[in-house]
């Protein structure tokens, strides 16, 4: 797993400070696993009903492509860029699954895992100081570019706000389970994830902190009315808040300007969504609805849900929310769920998550690990 995160720095220098020539780098570490994996699988084969999702993803795929235009050529130029790796990127959680289901793992592998994750994020935390004190070109979440954002040691900027997710989840799962928590790594963890200068990290956390506050606090009762209040006061002052916010962000104020509100806050993820519908409006028939069939790297909206109902139509959606339930969800669970919960919302907005190798291994082995803290509510 810490190769991962190796590959990841050594990627983004090669798009900042070379020709990009080694960009690909995590992308083999990733298919090298990918290799050990399928190894695993193949030798200590038995039957799964984890195996029933990927089944069905692949035949909704293949009976999808007739559908595109100039399909076959689109599937043989695809293998590095097209749908075929997409689909590659969208089937790995399944095999990584599968194989864990099977392999006789240590008690302590998931927390060790986690462990691994909290120490390269407090590591990362002060790289991302380091780049947001000195202005580091390196450690900007958008490198060589005025908008404000620090991400440390990733490339990919839209998978590193998940990572802090994933790891903020775990240690307020410990909070709430009155478990020994390092109030200061906590704080520290938080102020570094708001200076990745993401809006889906400030979304999570505002939805954390309305989940604490509405639902876990002793005190909900009394701040339920005040935060409906204060939710109705900032909805008849939004424009003075629009305006606040361009005049100390000319970055945000140019947005606003050519793309208007929803396109600044979706990052164009909107318009994107407006391409989508006009194609499938004119391009799909009734079967398509139901199967899916795009040119993902065309017509990808980053909505993680739409995304998928584009790639294989409303049964993908519902075949994927099974998954979800079965694999990440726990009955009787409410405080993981919920957490969970908040994760998926923040993905429904800001994509990069399903499709993304490392960030729904470490969901998995993550939510995995708080099943086994699991504590009376």
């Amino acid at each position: 797993m810490t190769l991962f995160f190796i590959g990841d720095f050594l990627s983004k220098i090669s798009n900042i400070y070379l020709d990009g020539s080694f960009y690909r780098v995590n992308g083999f570490l990733k298919l090298g696993f990918e290799i050990v994996l399928f190894y695993y699988f193949v030798v200590n084969f038995r039957k799964q009903k984890i195996l029933l999702y990927p089944i069905s993803f692949l035949f909704l795929f293949v009976i999808n492509q007739f559908s595109i235009e100039n399909s076959f050529s689109i599937f043989f130029k695809g293998w590095s860029s097209g749908n075929i790796y997409f689909l590659n990127r969208f089937l790995y959680i399944f095999l990584f699954i599968a194989v864990f289901q099977f392999v006789e793992l240590k008690t302590q592998t998931f927390p060790k895992i986690v462990n691994i994750l909290e120490k390269v994020l407090i590591i990362n935390g002060f790289l991302i100081l380091l780049g947001f004190l000195f202005d580091l070109n390196i450690f900007k979440t958008y490198p060589s570019t005025v908008r404000f954002g620090y991400n440390g040691i990733f490339a990919k900027n839209g998978e590193v706000s998940y990572y802090y997710m994933f790891l903020i989840s775990s240690l307020y799962y410990n909070f709430l389970g009155k478990r020994q928590v390092n109030l200061i790594k906590l704080f520290f963890i938080l102020l570094t994830s708001l200076l990745l200068g993401k809006k889906v990290m400030f979304l999570y956390l505002a939805l954390l902190a309305l989940f604490h506050l509405l639902i876990i606090s002793k005190q909900k009762k009394i701040l339920r009315p005040i935060i409906f209040f204060t939710f109705i006061i900032a909805v008849f002052l939004k424009n003075n808040i629009i305006n606040n916010i361009i005049k100390y962000s000319s970055f945000w104020g140019n947005a606003y300007n050519e793309y208007g509100l929803m396109g600044a806050v979706t990052s164009t993820r909107s318009i994107l969504l407006e391409k989508a519908i006009q194609y499938i409006s004119n391009e799909w028939n009734f079967i398509n609805y139901l199967i899916g069939g795009i040119e993902y790297n065309i017509y990808k909206v980053e909505f993680e849900f739409v995304d998928i109902f584009l790639f294989f139509g409303l049964i993908g959606v519902v075949i994927y929310f099974l998954f979800l339930i079965n694999y990440f969800f726990e009955r009787g669970n409410r405080n993981k769920n919920y957490l969970l919960t908040i994760i998926l919302i923040c993905s429904f907005f800001s994509g990069s998550l399903f499709l993304s190798v490392g960030c729904m291994m470490f969901l998995y082995i993550t939510f995995k690990e708080l099943v086994t803290q699991k504590f009376g509510e």
